[in-house]
């Protein structure tokens, strides 16, 4: 690809709302919106439909987290090796799905204006049939959305 079409594919892309993180990985603006639109206590959001891929594996990162911890499976062993080569790091304004994505692999970073529940979760009540997960098949990825404590939260997981 000359420089001169790589240059206008990427002002394309950052005028259609995509921002650049880590090195050439492109990852819509808008999830963080998208999440918060879509709340509803109690219910569930579908990671593909989300965060737009189809297929694959997804894993779930907390705050402060760098690596997914669940590294018993290859794919989540090459995510891992993804987010080293590229230094992504985890703090305490942030949680992340990172995913294979088609190509590459993707990062859809989110805001705690929706938090991540990384707590006891036998402080709060699942939903039969749901299981939360650090890594799941990108088809049975759901979050469960729920309010404790005045604050809203996400549990990632799979429905049986």
């Amino acid at each position: 690809m000359s420089t001169i079409k790589g240059i206008s594919l990427f002002i394309v892309l950052l005028s259609m709302g995509f921002s650049v993180v880590l090195q050439n990985i492109f990852v819509s603006n808008d999830v963080q919106t998208k999440l918060q639109k879509k709340w509803q206590n109690n219910s569930f959001i579908s990671v593909s439909e989300l965060i737009g891929v189809k297929s694959g594996i997804v894993c779930a990162i907390g705050p402060y987290q760098d690596k997914i911890l669940d590294n018993i499976e290859e794919d989540v062993a090459s995510l891992n090796e993804f987010l080293k080569k590229n230094d992504y790091r985890g703090n305490e304004g942030k949680w992340a799905l990172v995913a294979q994505g088609e190509v590459t692999p993707v990062i859809a970073e989110f805001n705690r204006k929706v938090d991540f529940f990384d707590g006891n979760i036998s402080s709060i009540i699942i939903p039969q049939g749901f299981k939360p997960v650090e890594c799941a098949d990108m088809q049975n990825s759901y979050l469960y959305q729920f309010e404790m404590y005045t604050r809203k939260y996400i549990l990632f997981g799979v429905k049986n």
